[in-house]
């Protein structure tokens, strides 16, 4: 039926619109439809994906096709998510909420393992989730260069304007956070790569092209500074040199090791330039660079409104050295609060080093300090600092503390004390260690349905005895997270899905019988980059991410359907489109 070839095709160039805006998933603005729910740029491709699909179903009269290796697996998990969600002592509605997201990514991989029945589909698709990438990676080296433009649109990707580690800058590009960057990097660099080496054009200028496109993904890959992101990826290609090496794919095998090559020598630039990151090797979290013990008078007396000199001593208790120049420079400075302990001024005068404090050095200043034009009793809370960069109270070091009496006639009478300027809560950086054991408390406390998807976030500072922690962040591993999220029977439906996901993507390269085999093996590294930087961070919660996963795994099982082995002479192939 013509209708029906039609509505398929139009299906299948929706889904590459999808697949190459995995990664430039908009926030602002965005569509509300209900409270939870806001229907973004790529929302709406997914969901014009799935419209046109069934549409095309409904016109043909056909049932889909099933991915029978998965589906048992897939639908006990989206089960056992359900019921945890279900029973979830606290946040159930964020936990429902979660459930229906991913449910949406599960019927968009479904779709498409549907749609992309032959080859030359799958391959459409592969090389448009590959182009979203170089996307990615362009937009994320026009940020690393302070394009104005391009800085300022990509204001509407992300809740917070900026990431680094210490003062070195982190690209995040158009997603919400560098390691998210990373993840998406590290998907679409392998089919980048096979579409490199797969290229025939001539003459060779279109084969230049992508491997340009390739250095623009390892380049920006590198530029997020995630260590995980860049080792993974690193080991997936190094996968893919071993595999077309057995395979004698020649081309493919020169593309993987060239990129390999590339990765390493843009991460041994980036710590020569700059050698601080070299600390971040060793460093779970960059707390351990912003360390200081204070040595203040215990007490000081003055009149109010008046400035002057205090000798405060200083130790560089930290793993980096104090600079004193440059553009985020060190310097001693002060938080004012009242008696009651409430903040009057968190701004003090600011007093510079003298000179570059080595770890262990130590250096007096004379700090300066202004007191209040109102008399009474304060107290003086000495932080160090890195301008433009953190207080060292923000990353977990206590502050030195001076009490301040402000005594004599009112240098402002009549003039009430200032407000205070409003302080953003801030809890010290907790490294993923700490995280996996509050991971495992939880999955404790609930082991066999968890404490609901998606609730690691909410409940964590319960576990961990604080009251102030980012509600933002997750366990920093998708294992850990499932386990806490949605206890045993969870974690464990989805290892039985991810195995049988890996072995079915894995079978197909076993045989050469037709070009298609480059993709295969990309498509399994892509998988493979996911199961393992997914054991040291956690990308099921963002929509690109989540639909990069769907669409990898349906097309990875799309082509192992129809990679097929020899058949004996005289007996015909089956049917590159049977169902699994």
């Amino acid at each position: 039926m013509a209708g029906v070839a039609r509505l398929r095709q139009v299906a299948v160039l929706v889904a590459c619109l999808a697949a190459a805006s995995s990664g430039l998933d908009r926030l602002d603005p965005s569509l509300p439809l209900t409270a939870d729910l806001r229907l973004t740029n790529l929302g709406l491709l997914v969901m014009l994906t799935l419209g046109c699909w069934l549409l095309a179903l409904l016109v043909g009269r056909r049932w889909p096709r099933v991915p029978r290796a998965v589906a048992v697996p897939a639908a006990l998990w989206l089960l056992a998510l359900t019921l945890s969600a279900v029973h979830a002592p606290t946040y159930q509605s964020q936990a429902l909420a979660f459930v229906r997201h991913l449910a949406l990514g599960l019927a968009w991989g479904w779709a498409v393992y549907d749609l992309a029945r032959y080859a030359g589909q799958q391959v459409l698709l592969a090389r448009a989730f590959a182009l979203g990438g170089t996307l990615v990676a362009l937009l994320g080296l026009a940020e690393a260069v302070h394009v104005e433009p391009v800085g300022a649109w990509l204001a509407g990707f992300r809740y917070q304007a900026s990431f680094s580690v210490g003062d070195v800058p982190r690209v995040s590009a158009s997603l919400a956070h560098p390691n998210i960057a990373a993840m998406l990097l590290g998907l679409s660099l392998p089919l980048q790569v096979v579409w490199a080496a797969t290229t025939t054009t001539r003459p060779p200028l279109g084969r230049l092209v992508l491997g340009a496109c390739a250095a623009a993904q390892v380049a920006t890959l590198v530029l997020t500074i995630s260590r995980a992101g860049i080792a993974v990826t690193g080991l997936v290609l190094l996968g893919m040199l071993a595999a077309a090496r057995w395979q004698r794919q020649v081309a493919v095998g020169r593309a993987s090791l060239a990129a390999a090559v590339g990765l390493l020598g843009a991460s041994a630039g980036l710590l020569v330039a700059e050698p601080v990151l070299r600390l971040h090797l060793a460093d779970e979290t960059a707390a351990d660079w912003y360390r200081a013990d204070y040595r203040p008078p215990p007490s000081l007396s003055l009149p109010p409104g008046q400035t002057t000199s205090v000798a405060v001593q200083l130790t560089n208790t930290s793993a980096r050295p104090w600079l004193a120049g440059g553009a985020h420079p060190f310097a001693l400075s002060y938080h004012l609060a009242r008696a009651d302990g409430s903040t009057f001024d968190y701004e003090g005068l600011r007093t510079p080093l003298p000179a570059d404090v080595p770890p262990g050095g130590s250096v007096e200043l004379q700090a300066q300090v202004a007191a209040p034009a109102v008399p009474g009793t304060y107290v003086l809370e000495w932080d160090e600092l890195e301008e433009s960069v953190t207080w060292f109270t923000w990353a977990g070091t206590p502050p030195g503390r001076t009490t301040l009496q402000v005594a004599g006639p009112s240098a402002g009478a009549g003039v009430a004390p200032p407000p205070a300027p409003p302080v953003a809560a801030t809890s010290p950086p907790v490294g993923r260690l700490q995280q996996w054991r509050i991971a495992l408390r939880m999955a404790r406390n609930s082991p066999i349905l968890g404490v609901g998807p998606d609730t690691f976030r909410w409940v964590y500072g319960d576990f961990a005895g604080t009251s102030v922690w980012d509600t933002g962040g997750h366990a920093n591993s998708l294992y850990f997270e499932w386990l806490a999220d949605t206890g045993l029977l969870g974690t464990a439906l989805f290892g039985w899905l991810a195995v049988q996901l890996l072995r079915r993507a894995s079978r197909g390269l076993r045989w050469l019988d037709d070009g298609s085999w480059p993709w295969r093996l990309g498509l399994l590294g892509s998988l493979a980059a996911w199961f393992l930087h997914s054991l040291v961070d956690y990308f099921y919660e963002p929509l690109g991410t989540n639909v990069a996963f769907w669409l990898l795994a349906a097309l990875a099982l799309a082509a192992a359907t129809g990679a097929q082995p020899p058949q004996p002479s005289g007996r015909a192939s089956p049917c590159a489109s049977a169902s699994m």
